[in-house]
């Protein structure tokens, strides 16, 4: 995701990103004005806690809250706005500084599209496109109980151990269709809500190693990607209208 070394050749996804998404800002059509926000957060395991990446006060609490506007969403989180690539990259540098591999890292990116139409009686219409790029490094999971967790129907889900893990979970509910997809077992799967099985398209990158130490890390993260391509998300473009009123 992060790539090692100064060098553009060994950049990883999110810096190349960052590059993509202003380079393509100045392509578009001057109709449009855009506004770019980004956050970092993680989600600290030890202490069960979600920490903001890019606020510097440590007395600072954020939390996860859900509402029927806003869905789920994080009260208190640093949303900062960007005018170019440097400066996203320079709050991405911050956050990363503070993170570590043991945590699962969530970096967001907020654009919002605003484009001015003429009616057919010359009135003057605003509208508003919202679209959020969420940058995901999952921690690694407990092998033995994923590889459990997505050989299991989801019919029989209620007789898996209380240790699986969340995400395999959620992941083999979605699969299998289920009714019921247990989102708030854990905060890193109430946070990916949109992301498998909401309004997201999702592309899902796993990393494996070919040495045999790691057989059954291998064996379970392929297994669970293989589950992942089951899910089927229901992404629209997120569009509203401004009123003009005076």
């Amino acid at each position: 995701m992060n790539g090692d070394g100064d060098n553009i050749g060994d950049f990883g996804i999110i810096p190349r990103s960052i590059t993509y998404i202003f380079d393509l800002i100045k392509e578009r059509n001057n109709s449009e004005k855009y506004s770019v926000k980004v956050s970092y957060y993680r989600h600290n395991t030890a202490f069960d806690e979600i920490e903001d990446l890019l606020n510097d006060d440590p007395n600072q609490i954020v939390k996860i809250k859900e509402s029927k506007e806003l869905g789920t969403y994080i009260q208190n989180l640093s949303t900062v706005p960007t005018k170019n690539s440097n400066e996203m990259y320079e709050y991405f540098i911050k956050g990363k500084n503070k993170f570590t591999r043991e945590f699962t890292s969530f970096f967001t990116v907020t654009i919002d599209s605003i484009k001015t139409t003429k009616s057919d009686d010359s009135s003057i219409k605003n509208s508003t496109r919202t679209g959020r790029l969420y940058f995901i490094d999952m921690k690694a999971w407990d092998c033995e109980n994923t590889y459990k967790c997505c050989n299991q129907h989801s019919t029989e889900a209620k007789y898996i151990s209380k240790s699986l893990t969340p995400l395999a979970m959620v992941v083999a509910a979605l699969a299998d269709n289920s009714s019921h997809v247990p989102y708030r077992s854990g905060k890193d799967t109430r946070l990916l809500k949109d992301v498998l099985g909401g309004n997201c398209k999702t592309v899902w990158i796993s990393n494996i190693n070919i040495n045999s130490t790691y057989y059954d890390k291998t064996i379970s993260t392929l297994l669970l990607s293989s589950r992942v391509k089951c899910i089927e998300n229901k992404p629209v473009i997120n569009t509203h209208p401004i009123d003009n009123s005076p």
